[in-house]
């Protein structure tokens, strides 16, 4: 399987509201301000986003065929401030999650809010940053961690992109 929290900007809202205990639009709009959120902020929070990149890297590793169309999801436009303290004071926290699974022979996926706690692997990954974890069947599980978003890491990504694709067309 491969889980992970693939948006910065949703990660970022949601750790604004855990740690400075604000209300989701309080959140958004700071991550607008700051120039975090991309200029049509709904394919973040609604977790279309996040939809996209769990459904590359299911198709990419999981020689999966997959759409947009096959994966559920639901992204944190509908979380509120009680949804976050609540799980904050079980010491949980909510994280927006896509994850891409074996379920006999077909892969499913989804994007969802899920409660998490101090165990799971992703339960440090906070603010613009990003993680993930893969669930091998021959490695174990492998998590990796990093890559906060922004406009300097968004056009390095572009750049490196650009300069692949170059490569493969020699």
């Amino acid at each position: 399987s491969i889980e992970g929290i693939l948006n910065g900007t949703s990660n970022y809202i949601l750790s604004e509201m855990y740690k400075k205990e604000v209300k989701y639009e309080d959140a958004l709009n700071k991550a607008i301000s700051l120039g975090i959120a991309e200029s049509n902020y709904k394919l973040d929070v609604e977790g279309f986003d996040t939809a996209s990149k769990i459904l590359i890297l299911a198709n990419v590793l999981m020689d999966a065929n997959l759409s947009l169309d096959d994966i559920k999801i639901q992204g944190i436009n509908n979380l509120n401030k009680g949804n976050i303290l609540e799980e904050k004071n079980k010491g949980n926290k909510i994280k927006l999650i896509g994850k891409a699974y074996k379920d006999g022979n077909k892969i499913k996926s989804y994007v969802r809010p899920e409660i998490i706690n101090s165990e799971h692997p992703l339960y440090f990954v906070d603010n613009k940053n990003k993680g993930v974890c893969y669930r091998t069947d021959t490695l174990g599980d492998i998590s990796v961690v990093g890559g906060a978003s922004g406009t300097i890491n968004a056009a390095a990504s572009i750049l490196r992109d650009i300069v692949n694709l170059n490569k493969k067309s020699r």
